[in-house]
């Protein structure tokens, strides 16, 4: 077995010597055809490194891209076939177990292998997971351009000054050294390009972009910022023009841009959009659009070319939007999703169920809300209480009770317990099974149409009897990998038992009130 992407960047003497160190970054992401693309983040981390002249001239780098398809003991037997001075790990919800197995097993092999972690899974906790995970030498707090770089210093030294390193969490005779309060942050602006500086090379069918760091927003529910303000560093235009430029020349045909918001701010959006529509190749393009914001030129352009688009409603409730410091004004969401729609533009509308705030009630008042716009996709998924959220800081204030270990997912707050918002995510998770499929969807209107019904009393009916005979499973449902929901005929075959359940529990029911 190997890594879906994987790549080597040699030092640039090209000659042995004592300093040459080797050093390796690898990513574990969600799916198998993520991980055929390669990432953004330790590219820009090798990208920024081999500006420095010593760095160039004495690291060889790898990086090897993983799956949580792939099994735990081909990782490891990957990663231990060959010798390090260094292994840097991206630590992400949807990884974390695999790496509380794989890293542990690594030290043991390796005992002098310098173990780095970064990502946002730690963000708020790196003790406490060091101290879970004594196999981890070192965490990188947030983002590490320069941390990495300092740690590069201290690695081809042999020193292993780590308190001369800014931001991060180290171990040193069995005690920490701490110097986040020295850590240095690149503007993005000023960091240097993953593609630009040939890391990223070869041909790929699909490729990713990121033209601006940090978020407008600062919803409870997200980590994107940390405990940051919401700052913007944008790449200058004329850098994401010639890394569109190189992009094409790789072949790309489509291209993920992991902006927070894509439209943010709307003219540059228009004019990135512009760039894109220069090159006949690029055939697809998936972003994430803030719909009160969304423009008529943006859409009419985005419309050109197939686009997939995420737009995150999460809830219409007003005092839910409050406590969850997400502005909503209905009026500007309503119009920016038919704006969407009207265009043509597929686009997934995206829910989260178990909110503080949040009723059952509520919950289904916004799915209602959805449907009302007939979206190509739903996505309703239940709350995760991330590290470095607001909603981890605040969970006491909340009453929130969540899943100690990753996923992290709500169990009951203040305004909800355990039932209700078990209630309420199976009923969002029928829903979106039988909506997102054509023949389902079509029958599930029918179904409620004849019972006189609306689409979420039928999704709650449905979703109990689902959970009565167990025929999907809750935790596959979760986690979006539904083999048997992507199976439209089974999906059929539900709905038809279901319907026939439902005539024999009414004609019992009439027999029983004539006798």
């Amino acid at each position: 077995m190997q890594s879906s992407w994987q790549t080597k960047i040699s030092a640039e003497s090209g000659k042995e010597s004592n300093n040459r160190k080797r050093i390796l970054l690898v990513t574990i992401d969600w799916s198998r055809e993520m991980s055929q693309t390669p990432m953004l983040g330790p590219t820009l981390l090798i990208a920024n490194s081999r500006r420095d002249q010593k760095i160039r001239s004495n690291v060889d780098f790898e990086i090897r891209q993983f799956s949580t398809e792939h099994p735990t003991e081909e990782i490891i037997e990957e990663v231990l076939a060959n010798k390090y001075d260094a292994i840097g790990f991206s630590c992400y919800v949807w990884n974390y177990s695999i790496l509380q197995q794989v890293i542990p097993i690594i030290k043991q092999v390796h005992p002098e292998t310098l173990i780095i972690v970064g990502g946002p899974e730690l963000l708020e906790q790196e003790e406490e997971i060091m101290q879970r995970i004594p196999a981890i030498d070192v965490i990188v707090y947030k983002d590490g351009e320069i941390a990495f770089i300092d740690l590069l210093h201290q690695i081809i030294s042999g020193k292993n000054d780590w308190a001369s390193v800014r931001g991060i969490l180290a171990r040193k005779n069995g005690d920490f050294i701490d110097t986040y309060l020295q850590r240095k942050s690149l503007r993005y602006e000023d960091t240097a390009s993953p593609y630009l500086e040939g890391i990223i090379t070869g041909e790929h069918s699909n490729l990713f972009m990121i033209t601006y760091r940090g978020c407008p927003g600062r919803c409870a529910y997200c980590a994107w910022c940390g405990n940051e303000m919401n700052k913007l560093e944008l790449l200058p235009m004329e850098r994401v023009k010639k890394e569109l430029d190189l992009i094409t020349q790789m072949g790309a045909k489509s291209i993920g841009i992991f902006d927070s918001n894509f439209n943010h701010p709307p003219e540059r959006a228009s004019q990135i959009f512009d760039l894109i529509l220069e090159y006949d190749q690029i055939n697809l393009v998936g972003n994430h659009l803030y719909a009160q914001s969304v423009k008529q030129d943006l859409v009419q352009k985005m419309s050109k070319v197939n686009t997939i688009v995420g737009v995150g409603l999460q809830t219409t409730d007003p005092d839910t939007n409050k406590l969850m410091k997400r502005q909503l004004h209905i009026d500007k969401m309503s119009g920016g999703i038919q704006l969407i729609k009207q265009h043509d533009i597929n686009f997934v509308l995206q829910m989260i169920i178990g909110l503080p705030g949040d009723t059952y009630d509520s919950i289904a008042s916004t799915l209602n809300y959805a449907m009302r716009f007939r979206p190509p996709k739903i996505d309703a998924f239940r709350l995760m209480i991330l590290p470095g959220t607001e909603y981890r800081r605040r969970a006491d204030e909340f009453d929130i009770i969540y899943e100690p270990h990753p996923d992290y997912h709500i169990i009951s707050h203040h305004s909800m317990n355990a039932s209700e918002i078990n209630r309420a995510e199976r009923m969002a998770q029928a829903l979106t099974i039988f909506y997102n499929q054509p023949k389902t969807r079509e029958a599930m209107y029918r179904m409620a149409r004849e019972n006189n019904e609306s689409i979420v009393q039928f999704a709650d009916a449905i979703g109990k009897f689902i959970q009565t005979f167990n025929l999907l499973d809750k935790k596959e449902l979760r986690k979006g990998d539904i083999v048997r929901a992507q199976d439209e005929i089974y999906l059929l075959n539900v709905l038809s038992d279901f319907e026939r359940f439902r005539k024999e529990l009414l004609s019992k029911s009439k027999s029983q009130m004539v006798v």
